[in-house]
């Protein structure tokens, strides 16, 4: 057996081991499944995004954005650590208490059921950078959103391959719709975060694009 061949036989074996690793370890997914929490590698919360979308949402420039969410959680903290306000309308009363007691200043986190979880937008009453659908009554809030969001804003829409309609509905709108498809933390399964943005779509880098990737050193 030549050189080659054997060299081959040692990355064959240890190739899956450092996928695993990279999943697991690097992005921190072991430790949120053990914790049952959307966090990164060092215990900081994430959005309960797939991995590809928070690596694109982490590059963003987000200090002076304003964000709206419904559904509340690990996405709040994060994102109320990177942008200039964040409100929420939370469903879950138990969950409201349990995140409302984490808010920093700048968060506002509102607790509405049936039509007023839908109508929460509207309680802010003021356009958005970015709206965050991720709670239930998907269909009916990202259809309300579009009435909120600035004309260069993003509309993210989580488990988006289980809303084909919606999607559909906001490419008529004159959306682009970019799909993040992947792992996440906590889940054992792919899914798909969808990003949807508009031809006046201007948000800018941190600092260089794309940023140094996580498990992308040997």
């Amino acid at each position: 057996m030549n050189i080659r061949n054997i060299l081959n036989q040692v990355f064959n074996s240890w190739f899956p081991n450092r996928i695993i690793s990279v999943i697991n370890i690097d992005y921190g997914h072991e430790l949120s499944k053990r914790e049952q929490k959307s966090v990164d590698a060092q215990g900081n919360p994430i959005p309960w995004f797939t991995y590809p979308a928070i690596d694109y949402l982490s590059q963003l420039n987000l200090k002076n954005r304003i964000i709206f969410e419904w559904g509340s959680g690990a996405s709040s903290e994060y994102f109320a650590k990177r942008c200039k306000y964040v409100y929420s309308v939370e469903h879950d009363k138990e969950w409201y208490v349990k995140v409302n007691a984490l808010k920093q200043k700048n968060q506002l986190i509102i607790c509405a059921k049936g039509n007023k979880y839908v109508e929460g937008i509207a309680k802010v009453n003021r356009k958005f950078d970015i709206i965050i659908v991720d709670g239930i009554r998907r269909d009916e809030c990202t259809k309300k959103s579009v009435l909120y969001l600035k004309n260069n804003g993003i509309i993210i829409l989580d488990n988006s391959e289980r809303h084909s309609d919606t999607c559909k509905w906001l490419r008529r709108k004159g959306f682009i719709q970019i799909d993040f498809i992947g792992f996440g933390p906590i889940a054992n399964i792919t899914w798909s975060t969808s990003v949807f943005i508009t031809q006046k779509f201007d948000y800018k880098p941190l600092d260089f694009q794309p940023r140094k990737t996580i498990g992308g050193e040997l």
